[in-house]
């Protein structure tokens, strides 16, 4: 158990280290589970196909487990990350599930955050929950691509606000880049890092959502023509870029951006 699921690059805003810490540090996780039946999703082509995907939960719980930690035993005060992760990976292998992206893991972790009364008065004891879908083989030119939300809860589990980011990990450009003119006598592989904060969700469906993002690093790869001579103007061209691809796509109409963020490093010098 810790208090961080997620590892973006630590320049890179996401809802794990942009949203304020909460007092309480007791959080229940798992992290990179092999999901059994993978996920319905656009791959390198822009097919939907079925992949495989890791999938990463957290629950920041409302108080502390000290009842279950003094009894050395599971109680209402806590959560059996051993059942969670059985429910997430039963829930993808349906076909819903499949299609769900980030939604069945938070259908899992409702669930298992709501404990029962006998007098109806149910106990809900998440604060905050997070998932992030990772997905391998959707990425052309980097490692994965991924998404994550954020959600946050009242007392009778109600969702009070979400915050969801999409992701790019070491994202693979070879260019000339360098002030320097012996730098610029080949190219060289940049290795970007990318993710965007959405305000609110895209679309209708996960599907819709997911076919309007993966697009996203292909267009990165072309925004490095022509070649650039710094780091910064290529970050520039990329937020740019993505910030107006976005506003412009019928999509806009049910979210908004909340910011556009890539870092990138040469792995040669």
């Amino acid at each position: 158990m810790d208090n961080h699921v997620f590892n973006p690059p630590a320049s890179i805003p996401s809802p794990e280290n942009s949203t304020p810490t909460p007092e309480t540090q007791a959080v229940v996780s798992i992290r990179n589970l092999q999901l059994p039946s993978g996920v319905i999703a656009p791959n390198i082509w822009h097919e939907t196909k079925e992949q495989p995907a890791l999938a990463s939960v957290s629950l920041w719980l409302r108080e502390s487990f000290t009842s279950a930690a003094s009894q050395d035993a599971l109680d209402d005060s806590t959560v059996h990350y051993g059942e969670l992760s059985k429910r997430v990976r039963a829930i993808y292998e349906s076909k819903d599930g499949q299609t769900s992206a980030v939604n069945g893991m938070f259908k899992a972790a409702e669930h298992m955050a709501r404990k029962p009364k006998p007098d109806g008065n149910d106990k809900f004891v998440a604060k905050r929950i997070a998932a992030k879908l990772t997905l391998p083989k959707a990425s052309a030119f980097g490692d994965e691509l991924a998404m994550s939300e954020v959600r946050l809860y009242d007392e009778k589990g109600t969702k009070t606000n979400s915050f969801v980011t999409f992701s790019c990990k070491n994202l693979r450009i070879p260019t000339l880049i360098g002030v320097n003119a012996y730098e610029r006598k080949g190219r060289q592989p940049l290795v970007v890092n990318f993710a965007i904060d959405l305000v609110e969700r895209l679309g209708g469906s996960a599907m819709e959502e997911m076919e309007a993002l993966f697009p996203l690093e292909r267009a990165l790869v072309d925004v490095s023509l022509p070649f650039p001579k710094t780091m910064e103007i290529l970050t520039m061209r990329g937020t740019d870029m993505a910030v107006a691809d976005y506003r412009e796509d019928g999509l806009r109409d049910s979210g908004d951006i909340g910011g556009a963020h890539v870092q990138g490093t040469p792995s040669a010098v």
